[in-house]
């Protein structure tokens, strides 16, 4: 009796934990997280340091600009699930959010480096200042019942995300990137689309960092 209420136990703890895990997985992207080559310019990479396209277009210097401005995330260039669909309303509902956890992730993932200023505050920087202009090309909550139900790879949710870094006093570009992430782990659609897209703001902030000129 004791060794079945043992066993009983294990068995319920295992599944927490495994529950647990499942959540707390991230969404992945196809492309190597491995260091890449020195930054080129001009060029093009696809799988750059974890990002699936990047377009070099011309250097720059972080330390020369005052700020970086984060223009509001662009959400209408993408498809929704039709409106009788049971996703329309928690996609919808992730595009709206999709502003604020984009600026979150490059405001902390550039803090020390440069300031980081929405476009949308009241104040806004003088001097030299860099633009970061994103927008969601791709979003699908995928299926919850196939990611309960058939397996954790089948119904996968993600986002894909495009953006370009802008000289604002010139206006010219001077890097472009594109980038997907997937989820197949969360079981809920709200989780994978935040998931995806605040990872993706974190991606954004890393290259903008890794792909300065030397």
């Amino acid at each position: 009796m004791k060794a079945f209420q043992a066993r009983k136990l294990w068995s319920h703890s295992f599944m927490a934990a495994l529950a647990a895990s499942i959540l707390m997985a991230g969404c992945a992207t196809s492309s190597s997280t491995k260091p890449a080559a020195t930054v080129t310019y001009p060029s093009k990479a696809n799988g750059w340091n974890g990002i699936d396209g990047v377009e070099f277009v011309q250097p720059y210097k972080l330390s020369a600009y005052t700020a970086l401005v984060v223009e509001p995330v662009v959400t209408n260039k993408c498809t929704l699930p039709l409106k009788e669909d049971n996703t329309y309303d928690v996609t919808l509902a992730a595009l709206g959010q999709a502003d604020g956890l984009v600026f979150a992730q490059i405001e902390s993932g550039l803090k020390g480096k440069i300031p980081v200023v929405a476009k949308s505050a009241p104040e806004q920087p003088t001097g030299n200042t860099l633009l970061l202009k994103v927008k969601v090309s791709e979003i699908n909550p995928g299926s919850a019942a196939a990611r309960f139900w058939v397996s954790f790879g089948a119904g996968s949710g993600w986002v894909r995300m495009e953006g370009e870094l802008v000289d604002a006093a010139t206006q010219k570009s001077l890097l472009k990137f594109d980038q997907r992430r997937v989820s197949s782990m969360r079981l809920d659609y709200k989780s994978v689309l935040a998931s995806c897209t605040k990872e993706i703001g974190e991606d954004f902030a890393r290259l903008i960092k890794l792909a300065e000129g030397k």
